[in-house]
């Protein structure tokens, strides 16, 4: 499956995507909690900028939902979709 179609797929659907990778549907509320990147303690938000699975890590950077669920897996988007 190419990428593109796949993020057209899943944009909107972030919130229920993300969960299904570990993450607590508690720290999508917009509020700052622990980086689950770098493990600060008050510095991560998730956005969801324009449905496409957006967080911010005021030391780490912003990701997409894509770049985001990488990380955290430490796999790329093409293996984990399989």
């Amino acid at each position: 499956m190419r990428l593109q179609p796949v993020k057209q797929i899943a944009r909107g659907r972030w919130q229920s995507i993300l969960p299904a990778f570990g993450f607590d549907r508690r720290l999508l509320d917009g509020k700052h909690h622990p980086c689950p990147i770098c493990g600060g303690k008050d510095r991560w938000r998730y956005t969801n900028l324009n449905c496409d699975g957006v967080s911010i890590c005021n030391s780490c950077g912003s990701r997409d939902g894509y770049a985001l669920v990488e990380a955290v897996t430490r796999m790329h988007f093409r293996d984990i979709q399989r």
